[in-house]
Formats: C-alpha cells, structure tokens, sequence
C-alpha cells in the first residue's frame, strides 16, 4: 500500500512538476577529495555511481541510472500501442533489474510514454539498515500517501532541482539485506542534450534510526 500510494502521487507530479532554478556557482560536477560543508553545517561529500554511502544507521548507493529519450521508447521492441499512443510499461523496463520493491501489479500501471518536451531519468539504488532500529516511513496528514524517511532530488546544471515522492519509503528492518528500489524523474529533454552540464543525485538520510529528521546530504555524480 505504500509503494502504490507513492507512486500514485508521483505519477500526478509527473505532469505538474517544475524545475526550481538557483544560483549557478560554476562547480564542476567531479567529485571532491575534501568534504563540503552545506547550509546547515552539515558535512557534505561528493561521490560517483556505484560509492557506499553510510550514516550511524544506514548504508545507501547509487547502482545505475539511466536516460530514457523518445527514441529509446519508439524504438524499444517491448513498448506497446493502444490508440495510436505508444507505452512502455515498468514491469518491462525494470525487467531483469535487481529492483525487488514492486510486485507485477504494480509495475503493470506505471509506464514511459514518448513527449516532444520531456525525457526520463531512473536512478536505481540500494539502501541497508546498519543500525538498531527499524527504519520506517510515516503516514502524511492527508492520509492516502507516505513520507518517506530519506529523499532523492536530482539536480540539474547546478541549480535546476526535481524530486519524487517515492525514494525511502520501504520499510528498513534490522539484520535484513534491505532493498533496491528505482526513481524515475520525467524531466525537460535538455538534461538529455547538454551533456556538458552536471547531474547529480542528490540524498537526505538519517543520521540515527531514533531520529529520522536528524539528516545528512551527500551527492552522487551521475555525469
């Protein structure tokens, strides 16, 4: 129910989410040897696809991530047309993946579509309880939807930021493998073409399983 509640709501911010602009500061998007210090105070480090990062109580990494063009769909032989409109569904797209969060059901009613504007960006991660708590996300006020206990923003250019609603809302119990899970980002078809810009993952998680609103940033370098 959790995971169908999040991805309900992303599916809807799919086709309302903007691009929050900021200042552009000229970073380049290598990583750094020497920690970065954010506006909270907090420690900051930059790292690439594939690094284990690790709190007192988790242990997350960015696997793969992935652009998905118009091309990639039209020309993808497991997409499917109904009324003249093209789909390619997740169950086929995660297929073969190591994602282990969605049943079939789920995986059934979410899919890529071809848009003149926009292209998709999938982040596949992994996430670990190394602590002595349960990690769990919470119920928002409304009811119908979770909070999860971390995020996930990818952040574009230095400046231009889009989030989803469904990073860490897998529930983490102790001694266990965790999971892998999977983001998806509809975002403008510039991401795609300027391949000169940063991309960057950017990930809030907590510092202790007693306190999940006490929460470390790192940044993963996708390109």
């Amino acid at each position: 129910m959790k995971r169908w509640m999040a991805l309900l709501l992303t599916a809807v911010l799919c086709f309302s989410l903007t691009a929050c602009s900021g200042d552009k500061d000229g970073k380049n998007s290598e990583v750094e040897d020497n920690p970065q210090e954010n506006a909270d105070g907090k420690v900051s480090d930059e790292y690439k696809v594939g690094d284990i990062i690790s709190t007192n109580c988790m242990e997350v990494s960015v696997l793969s991530y992935d652009i998905i063009t118009n091309d990639d769909i039209i020309n993808n032989p497991d997409t499917q047309t109904y009324d003249g409109k093209q789909y390619l569904y997740y169950k086929e797209y995660f297929s073969g993946t190591d994602v282990n969060t969605y049943d079939d059901s789920e995986l059934s009613k979410f899919f890529f579509s071809p848009s003149e504007d926009k292209v998709y960006v999938t982040i596949i991660y992994s996430a670990k309880n190394i602590g002595q708590e349960a990690i769990s996300s919470t119920p928002t006020s409304d009811g119908f939807s979770v909070s999860g206990y971390g995020s996930l923003t990818l952040e574009y250019a230095d400046g231009y930021t889009f989030e989803n609603a469904t990073a860490f809302v897998e529930d983490l119990p102790v001694l266990t493998d965790g999971f892998i899970d999977a983001c998806v980002f509809s975002v403008p078809k510039q991401v795609a073409e300027n391949t000169n810009e940063p991309l960057k993952a950017i990930i809030s998680i907590p510092d202790e399983s007693s306190d999940i609103d006490n929460q470390s940033k790192f940044i993963v370098n996708l390109r």
